[in-house]
């Protein structure tokens, strides 16, 4: 009995002095680390909160909702005529076989295009940028504690009081607003109603989806704009009916035109519109 009792007197010594004065020096040296981040989380979630709040106020006060239309064919630039005479520099670059030079209207449709294909390549590759820094982030999370995880994404976050969306109509209008991040897509059905006719017999008729463009999958109704990974500043939707023959009907039949969905306040935001271009 007294061979165990040494034995097991200097584990005890052991335990009691060295194991637990390791432990509290341990915590006191990790305590103001992690009080600071808590702080920090703390300050940075409390700015969020209070730039999102602000912002979703001033999205009720005001949307801002107009209609943007489609750009015209007359605002294209167009290449000059048969019938018309050639510039002295065309007739000076005409050879034997009567070849012309290019004219300023084609060149001008060329360099469209050429700036067309540069803001794709330019999006395309700030695309893969941010999938490339996504993924080195989640391959360095399992280095960092979850406190200090969330505290770098709220550092690198940017915060904005609300997202302008811009909603594509299949007849080439676009409508925007400003909806708040907090919303659900719901809202956003709720704003766009309010330029819908809604007749009995053409509410159910003028049904609708959203989704993102290049991308057929319905946004759901009840997800928020976060969670349908709609992210500020602007945002760009597709609508598509549901019952685009009746859709047809509809505008057939109304007075409105090819755009007779349109209530009395769509109507008016659609000639205002008009009056801006």
């Amino acid at each position: 009995m007294k061979r165990q009792q040494r034995i097991a007197s200097p584990c005890t010594n052991l335990c009691s002095t060295g194991g637990g004065g390791a432990d509290e020096q341990g915590t006191l040296s990790r305590t103001p680390k992690l009080h600071a981040i808590e702080e920090e989380i703390r300050q940075l979630t409390a700015r969020r909160d209070a730039v999102l709040s602000a912002g979703a106020t001033q999205v009720k006060k005001d949307r801002q909702l107009r209609i943007i239309l489609p750009l015209r064919d007359d605002s294209l630039p167009t290449a000059p005529s048969d019938t018309a005479e050639p510039t002295p520099a065309a007739a000076n670059t005409t050879d034997g076989n009567n070849t012309a030079a290019p004219t300023s209207g084609n060149s001008n449709v060329t360099a469209a295009s050429e700036e067309d294909s540069a803001a794709v390549r330019a999006l395309v590759m700030r695309r893969w940028r941010r999938l490339v820094a996504e993924q080195r982030a989640t391959e360095s999370e399992g280095f960092m504690t979850e406190g200090a995880r969330r505290l770098e994404r709220l550092r690198a976050e940017r915060v904005y009081p609300f997202i302008v969306v811009r909603v594509a109509l299949p007849d080439g209008l676009t409508l925007q607003f400003r909806a708040s991040v907090r919303e659900t897509i719901e809202d956003l059905h709720k704003v766009i109603r309010e330029v819908l006719v809604s007749r009995r017999m053409s509410s159910a008729a003028l049904s609708f989806d959203l989704h993102l463009p290049l991308c057929r999958d319905v946004l759901r109704p009840s997800a928020t704009l976060e969670e349908a990974r709609i992210s500020p500043p602007a945002a760009r939707l597709m609508l598509k009916w549901r019952r685009p023959d009746d859709v047809a009907r509809i505008m057939a039949s109304g007075r409105g035109g090819k755009h007779g969905y349109l209530n009395e306040r769509g109507k008016r935001l659609l000639k205002s519109a008009g009056r801006g271009q």
